[in-house]
């Protein structure tokens, strides 16, 4: 591969040939001899990445851990850190395995994990630096999301083009605004089928599937699709992690829980079983991240990995399960304001350019999550998801923002026919409603949306509940300005 994944591939020192055959070539589920897998080139840190996520204080007291993706057969590095009276100490990198039934697809790489301590001034894995401490007074939160190359034999994005996919230049981007952490909303892997024979100079070498495993990702698709393009964003800034629908177990989820989630789940709860992929949900989980003295932010991470769009399904029971959590963690505390985070918008709007053909379709779209969210939205000042392909908000009246973020790269959405809609969510497009057993929402007031890749930066404002976001493009230009204040949204 050329142009960004090449410039990508340097910055950890893997060359692009690992991408051209072993895994592309593999063909049956069961485990090959792990020799056969040839494994990616180590920094001198002995790892391929290295990266900081955010995790609840249950999991570290510091609110984050360190990760590092290494070949197999090498041995976890030790993660050094200086303590505040200048003493060193060195933890040993625990070992995160994919589960058995993974086969191939993640022969060739293991990950190793260690807490950062609290009120440590710096950390490294080997000699390679890594972000080592959330900031005391947050000032600035990039957020992007649906990020990955989109691989179809029906079509394909130029996977070498940074302005066909540009996520190599919103990871650098995101990385020079300096930002205290990056939300990433959901939707890593999309490299979910072979490149399409007519495609071979956009994504030519591009790992592809193992053939009849219930899953689509393997190890070398996640170093093509996240590990490489966002090395820049992983060297500088901690990162939050929400699971997308990619990252569902069928799709992408291995590669998800090995190496981005910290819930009890843990790194094989996506491995098949007897050649079936689990259906699961993490718990819902908060982080507290203070802005000023008496003021702190609460992101509440929620598992929308599962459910439909245009329908209310059996899974919105078990659905409704993790909003009741973010609910509970969302309670109101004086100086507390509450963001949920979750992958898919309970208020988005998708271009109706996709209705023709479609009983079903409504502009609205997250029936599952509408449903299973409703009654438990009280708390929160403002919702991040992603999802759809666009930058956008929305606001109903009595309702917290809406805002989705899901322009980092992967293919856009229709460029027309995001309007306000003539009913509003859990009402189909002839104004009935989607389930007899939820209650219709009000429509929305105000919506805006535009269609090209980017990212967000958030910046608190000085009185609660007070931001200016600001949406960037991929090279950091800011080309529009929303802000946030009492629950509503607004753009110009």
């Amino acid at each position: 591969m050329k142009n960004q994944l090449k410039s990508g591939l340097a910055l950890i020192g893997v060359t692009a040939t690992i991408f051209v055959g072993p895994l592309a070539a593999a063909q049956a589920v069961s485990p090959a001899p792990p020799e056969s897998l040839p494994a990616p080139i180590p920094r001198t840190s002995g790892a391929i990445a290295t990266y900081t996520l955010v995790v609840p204080t249950s999991v570290s007291k510091s609110k984050l851990q360190t990760r590092a993706v290494i070949p197999y057969g090498s041995h976890c590095p030790k993660l050094t850190t200086l303590r505040p009276n200048g003493a060193t100490k060195k933890t040993k990198m625990k070992l995160r395995s994919p589960g058995a039934s993974t086969g191939a697809a993640f022969a060739s790489i293991r990950v190793c994990s260690a807490n950062i301590p609290r009120y440590s001034q710096a950390a490294s894995v080997g000699r390679v630096k890594v972000p080592f401490k959330l900031a005391s007074k947050i000032d600035k939160i990039a957020l992007l999301a649906d990020t990955g190359c989109r691989i179809k034999v029906s079509r394909s994005q130029n996977c070498s083009s940074p302005t066909d996919w540009p996520l190599a230049t919103v990871a650098k981007s995101i990385a020079a605004t300096k930002p205290d952490l990056a939300m990433m909303l959901g939707d890593f892997f999309y490299r979910e089928e072979r490149c399409p024979d007519s495609a071979v100079d956009q994504c030519g070498g591009s790992p592809a599937p193992l053939n009849g495993a219930p899953f689509k990702d393997s190890g070398y698709g996640w170093i093509a699709d996240s590990l490489v393009p966002m090395a820049p964003l992983f060297a500088t800034t901690p990162l939050l992690a929400v699971r997308g629908n990619h990252e569902a177990c069928h799709r992408g989820g291995n590669g998800y829980f090995l190496l981005m989630d910290a819930s009890p789940l843990g790194s094989k709860a996506c491995a098949p079983k007897d050649g079936v992929a689990p259906t699961n949900i993490t718990p819902s989980w908060a982080v507290d991240l203070p802005l000023k003295p008496g003021r702190t932010l609460r992101a509440i991470s929620v598992d929308t990995a599962y459910g439909l769009d245009f329908e209310v399904t059996p899974w919105e029971p078990t659905q409704a399960t993790a909003y009741t959590q973010a609910a509970k963690l969302a309670k109101r505390k004086k100086g507390r304001e509450s963001w949920m985070l979750t992958h898919r918008p309970i208020f988005g709007l998708q271009s109706t350019d996709f209705a023709a053909g479609d009983p079903k379709f409504t502009p609205w779209g997250s029936a599952d999550q509408e449903a299973a969210a409703q009654g438990k939205l009280g708390n929160f000042s403002a919702i991040m998801s992603s999802h759809v392909h666009v930058t956008q908000a929305v606001q109903l009246p009595g309702y917290p923002a809406q805002f989705v973020i899901g322009n980092g790269g992967t293919e856009l959405e229709p460029p027309t026919g995001y309007g306000i809609p003539p009913y509003g969510p859990l009402l189909d497009g002839q104004g009935n409603r989607i389930s007899p057993d939820f209650a219709p929402y009000p429509n929305a007031n105000w919506q805006w949306t535009r269609v090209q890749f980017g990212f967000v930066v958030a910046t608190p404002g000085k009185k609660p509940g007070q931001w200016t976001l600001s949406q960037r493009s991929p090279n950091g230009k800011a080309f529009a300005t929303c802000s946030l204040k009492d629950r509503t949204a607004r753009c110009k």
